[in-house]
């Protein structure tokens, strides 16, 4: 599991040991060294008392003695004209230089020789180096030992460090496993370490979007089933009605209502799964260089038949690329939202004239549909996004999800929808539509 804790741990313990086994490294060389060091000054120290005379001397020449006994760390010598005392006549200690330190290879192993003269008097005192080995690993491991007893002290406090500092952690993921989705509220930052305060923050602004979309699907799912009950209950009464009418002009015009009840039915539920298609993140299919006029052109062949009916001339002012490509863009989302920009001139100018015009306008496109119907009053303007709103005079029929539909899908795309005047007379000023849109990229 990729555990952060355990991750830190791992880090801080590798640290340690690596730490630990460099400071081992460089106090055992120190120790052995300044052992060595000892063992140096310990034998110039016995040369310069045997020729003080601290310590007696025989006369006469030792020819024989017990022989070596390993348990002797010094081996002394003193020589004149010839060899009047040696501890181990057997240890050969070489001649070596008049004074100084010399290493002399024996059997038993190599000699550490120190020699001092004065006048005619030579002595020379050696210690094998084993013994100055021996000498030199137990020093060190002296000094060792609290390393060793360190390290794992050290490991255990940050165990302790790592635990302690993580729970701010722990307790950050308490708070959010005891919040309840949809029910409000913040995270807060009481009690946060400096360093969490900007998750924290970022987790409230992320759990205050969830709220909102979590709001806008309950009240979507509410108001949608809201406004399906009607239409639906209004067509089980027709077809009742058309049940009991028998055959004649009575029962066609009945049968004609039932006809546009279904049609404004399938147009409502098309238009709520247009809507929730476009609260999706419409760019995941966004694709480069769209031609936003070829969109145009697409959505107004698909509203034709229904201005035919209506009466409804649309004419189109639409350049050509590149003014009228956009750098991404989701196709299927664009045509959509300019789609119902048209049935929308359909419903509420009918028997009228409605235009589609595009400019580009440095690193935007601006997209105006303008009909000469009775327009919005300015201070309704902004209600007439809502879902499900249908303003006071407009025609039966709709659903009031075609701007919300709009605006959605240009909020996806970075764009925006303003409503404005159109360009009839005060009495009948009609309504523009106006979208624009970022040309991402230009």
């Amino acid at each position: 599991m990729n555990s952060l804790r355990h991750r830190l741990l791992a880090l801080l313990f590798g640290v340690i040991a690596v730490l630990s086994a460099a400071h081992a490294t460089v106090t055992w060389r120190i120790a052995r060294a300044e052992a060595r060091e000892q063992s140096d000054l310990r034998l110039q120290q016995a040369a310069s008392l045997v020729l003080r005379g601290r310590f007696a001397v025989p006369e006469r020449p030792v020819t024989s003695g017990p022989g070596f006994d390993p348990r002797h760390e010094l081996l002394v010598r003193v020589e004149d004209d010839t060899t009047r005392w040696a501890s181990h006549p057997e240890a050969a200690l070489g001649s070596g230089p008049a004074s100084g330190y010399s290493t002399v290879r024996t059997a038993d192993g190599p000699l550490r020789v120190y020699s001092l003269q004065v006048g005619s008097r030579t002595v020379r005192v050696a210690q094998f180096e084993w013994v100055r080995d021996a000498d030199a690993r137990r020093a060190a491991l002296r000094n060792l030992a609290p390393t060793a007893l360190l390290v794992p002290a050290l490991m255990l406090f940050a165990w302790v460090v790592v635990v302690r500092a993580l729970r701010p952690l722990d307790a950050l993921a308490a708070r959010l496993r005891e919040r309840d989705p949809g029910a409000g509220g913040r995270i807060g930052e009481a009690g946060l370490p400096r360093e969490l305060v900007p998750v924290a923050r970022a987790l409230d602004a992320l759990l205050a979007r969830v709220d909102s979309l979590v709001s806008l699907q309950r009240a979507f799912v509410a108001d949608a089933a809201h406004e399906l009950r009607t239409p639906v209950t209004a067509l089980g009464l027709q077809l009742d009605v058309l049940r009991r009418t028998p055959p004649g002009p009575e029962r066609e015009a009945r049968l004609g209502r039932l006809e546009e009840g279904v049609a404004r039915a399938a147009r409502m539920v098309a238009q709520l799964l247009a809507l929730a298609r476009s609260e999706e993140d419409a760019m995941a299919n966004a694709v480069g260089r769209i031609d936003l006029a070829a969109v145009c052109r697409e959505a107004v062949a698909g509203v034709i038949g229904l201005a035919d009916t209506a009466r409804l001339t649309i004419e189109a002012e639409l350049p050509e690329p590149p003014d009228s490509l956009l750098a991404a863009g989701d196709a299927g989302q664009l045509e959509s939202m300019v789609r119902n920009l048209l049935e929308n001139a359909v419903h509420h100018a009918p028997g009228g004239v409605a235009r589609i015009v595009m400019h580009r306008r440095a690193d935007r496109l601006e997209l105006d549909v303008v009909d000469d119907g009775p327009g919005i009053a300015a201070a309704a303007r902004e209600h007439a996004f809502d879902r499900f709103t249908r303003l006071p005079g407009s025609p039966p029929g709709g659903s009031g999800l075609g701007l919300a539909i709009v605006r959605s899908i240009a909020a996806r795309h970075g764009g925006s929808v303003a409503l404005l005047d159109g360009d009839g007379p005060p009495s009948r000023p009609g309504l523009r539509v106006r979208v624009s849109l970022p040309v991402r990229g230009a």
